[in-house]
């Protein structure tokens, strides 16, 4: 059965995906650009997000929608004094180490000592002088959520394989 996403228009979103191409599952954030056609791509390998049965979003914010945005500098310390919580953040920045000088979205964590850090890899962001943050959204805060596609008791089903996925592994000590 193909979700129903009709009601989101196209651009990019952050959102929150199971992904079922290994039949068990994977619950994770990324990044996903939704064409004219409906289709949905993971942003950076444009790889089609609901080929597999199962493939499901459970959350999606739009990135390209201002009434979505929680916070928008030119300077990252007035930025993190807008009062912005820890949690998860996709943000629209600016790496000034990026040969190309171009604004970029990316996934973050913002931590209690109002630090960045990659969600995909966990290093330190803004590093570099002149590196900045744009725009941020709060990805944990369901004031900006678009779609809410799942029936609460599949999500409790969806969180549990998924729990038991990584006791699993964890056994394994993979």
């Amino acid at each position: 059965m193909k979700q129903n996403l009709n009601h989101l228009k196209p651009g990019l979103y952050a959102v929150w995906y199971f992904d079922c191409w290994d039949v068990d599952g994977d619950l994770y954030y990324t990044l996903a650009t939704q064409d004219a056609n409906q289709l949905w791509r993971e942003e950076g390998t444009g790889l089609d997000m609901l080929r597999h049965q199962g493939d499901t979003f459970l959350k999606a914010w739009a990135l390209d929608d201002a009434s979505n945005l929680l916070a928008q500098s030119n300077n990252n310390l007035q930025l993190t004094q807008q009062s912005l919580k820890p949690g998860l953040y996709a943000i629209h920045y600016f790496d000034n180490g990026d040969p190309g000088n171009e604004p970029t979205h990316i996934l973050v964590t913002l931590d209690d000592n109002q630090k960045w850090y990659n969600h995909e890899n966990g290093r330190e962001m803004f590093m570099s002088e002149g590196d900045m943050v744009l725009k941020a959204w709060a990805l944990d805060d369901a004031s900006n959520l678009l779609a809410k596609t799942v029936d609460p008791s599949q999500l409790v089903d969806i969180i549990q394989k998924n729990e038991i996925q990584q006791r699993f592994l964890a056994d394994l000590d993979i």
